[in-house]
């Protein structure tokens, strides 16, 4: 409720007001439309809640190029949570993001400026309330976040305990990974969950049932419920309430994620692989939904699931069950799928010592042209064969990449190379390749480059610059580098002789909170401390490290 969908509405009206809109109504929409080679031109195409739209069976990013270069113009919106769902990790890349990565991103933030903080304060006089909007956000307070605030806690305090646990139930259908909405015959064995015994005989009669679905259904003002209506029997759960019930953590029940998956079909069990292993970390789950998905052989969603599922299994060292989940992948010739599951077999390959099969694959990928998966795979045939010594080889590998352009993979193999050719007393040549990743301006790899230029200015005595590239990394507020490069730059200092300065490195990397780095700081802030003689606080230092139980760390300081 930040304003991103009046937001966008505005811009099409002030900027497209005379060109026509197409909102497409199902996932499938657009996809029939591409099918039936019935193009739009010269349309704005509008997708709000873009989630509920991609995704196995929706559309794709072929389709959403082919929509752009007719002359259309295309919005999408979606929530904070959806998107970070589908950003990729190193290990999986959902299909979603390709279509995601396709837009120009604008992010809104729910902080008012200090315009509208002054606009605020002058049409609002009770401090009170102004205070409120400041803490919930104006959409949130307009739409009556202090009021849903307030039923989801009477809820929870027994003053409906059979229309909460409804209200959970909607929250879990969500949290899992399903957009649709969710049918009332449904909600009850998900409402199960949350209830004692006596409570579920009170769900099963019908007088009970019908005064808890009309507590959570009754209006909180003339636009928001907790449960709104969506069609006949069927509920969505009011944004503000999901959020809420998220930052609660209050935890899915095991027996809900059976509920679902029983109701999901391919694409959606994909989905609810992805919440089930990236936000509530339960790697059995997601590997039942995504081999229930595989094992349909139906469709895109089919594929997916096959990729996904053999990485987890992957992972969890079932090598037989991850071959033949990327065999499925690859035996479909897919267009991503097959690519994809030919570099995570070579990585497979690799890891069990099956050199030449690795290579073999990795070439099978590389040599699909695939925009993003060929240049992954070229990169790790790059690191495989730095490994086995192939320097140049690995070298015209690393190139490959670069040369390709590719967002992620370009500045991540320009930094590969530029470790190698350190490695290799290039420091010339590893400058240029740092370099060309920090021009790239990518989000990780650009500060990662920053700080092995950093370490490599630091071997060659030039202080100041190597403080400056450490400094480039920390500004970044990059998750893992800019901590990584707040401990190193402490190193450098600390070498200068330069106390004050090192103590102030390693406590930005202790504010971090980083699950290494962090602790590592508090190892050096401990070692610093003893070296000046203030072993109180050096004591204090090393106690933060032991208490983490870091298995790195733990048992050097617990015989320090």
């Amino acid at each position: 409720m930040v304003g991103k969908t009046k937001m966008a509405a505005r811009v099409i009206a002030e900027e497209f007001n005379s060109w026509p809109v197409a909102i497409p109504d199902s996932k499938t929409t657009l996809a029939e439309l591409d099918a039936k080679d019935v193009m739009l031109q010269h349309s704005v195409i509008w997708l709000d809640d873009i989630e509920r739209l991609i995704g196995a069976g929706g559309i794709t990013e072929g389709a959403l190029q082919r929509l752009a270069t007719a002359g259309n113009v295309i919005v999408g919106t979606i929530r904070a949570g959806a998107y970070e769902r589908f950003r990729p990790s190193d290990q999986l890349r959902p299909p979603e993001w390709d279509v995601l990565s396709r837009f120009e991103h604008i992010f809104i933030s729910r902080n008012l400026t200090a315009k509208e903080q002054e606009r605020l304060a002058s049409a609002v006089d009770d401090p009170d309330i102004r205070d409120r909007i400041q803490t919930v956000g104006l959409g949130e307070y307009v739409g009556a976040a202090g009021q849903i605030a307030e039923a989801l806690k009477l809820g929870a305090a027994g003053a409906d305990s059979i229309g909460y646990a409804l209200v959970l139930a909607a929250a879990d259908w969500r949290r899992c990974g399903l957009t649709r909405p969710v049918r009332a015959e449904t909600l009850v064995p998900l409402a199960e969950q949350h209830l004692d015994q006596r409570s579920r005989a009170r769900l099963h009669d019908q007088t009970s049932f019908s005064t808890g679905l009309a507590w959570a259904t009754r209006d909180i003002n003339p636009n928001v419920s907790l449960l709104q209506p969506a069609g006949p029997d069927s509920y969505i759960l009011y944004d503000y309430a999901l959020d809420l019930i998220s930052q609660q953590s209050i935890p899915v029940p095991v027996g809900s994620w059976a509920v679902i998956m029983a109701e999901a079909d391919n694409s959606e069990l994909v989905d609810i692989g992805y919440a089930a292993r990236g936000t509530f970390n339960r790697t059995e789950t997601a590997i039942q939904a995504w081999r229930t998905a595989a094992s349909s052989r139906q469709g895109d969603a089919a594929l997916t699931a096959a990729y996904n599922l053999g990485v987890l299994l992957a992972e969890q060292g079932i090598v037989d069950g991850a071959k033949a989940a990327y065999q499925q992948a690859i035996d479909s010739r897919h267009e991503i799928w097959a690519p994809a599951a030919w570099d995570r077999m070579g990585d497979l390959l690799s890891e069990q010592g099956d050199i030449d099969a690795a290579k073999a694959a990795y070439q099978e990928a590389a040599d699909s042209g695939h925009k993003s998966w060929a240049p992954a795979a070229w990169t790790h045939m790059g690191d495989l064969l730095s490994k086995q010594g192939d320097i140049d080889a690995a070298k015209a590998a690393y190139h490959q990449v670069i040369d390709s352009g590719e967002a992620y993979w370009a500045p991540s193999a320009a930094v590969e190379l530029g470790n190698l050719l350190r490695r290799q007393g290039d420091a010339a040549g590893a400058k240029a390749v740092y370099q060309q990743a920090i021009d790239s301006g990518h989000e990780i790899w650009a500060p990662a480059a920053w700080t092995h230029m950093g370490n490599l200015l630091s071997e060659q005595g030039d202080i100041d610059a190597a403080k400056a590239a450490y400094q480039q990394a920390i500004h970044s507020r990059q998750n893992d580098w800019a901590p990584s490069a707040a401990v190193d730059l402490g190193h450098l200092l600390r070498r200068q002789g330069d106390a004050a300065g090192a103590k102030a490195a390693y406590q930005q990397a202790i504010d971090s909170g980083h699950e290494y780095w962090a602790l590592a700081a508090c190892d050096h802030m401990g070692n610093l401390l003893s070296e000046q003689g203030d072993i109180d606080a050096a004591k204090a230092a090393y106690q933060q490290a032991i208490d983490s139980r870091h298995e790195i760390l733990l048992p050097r300081r617990q015989c320090t």
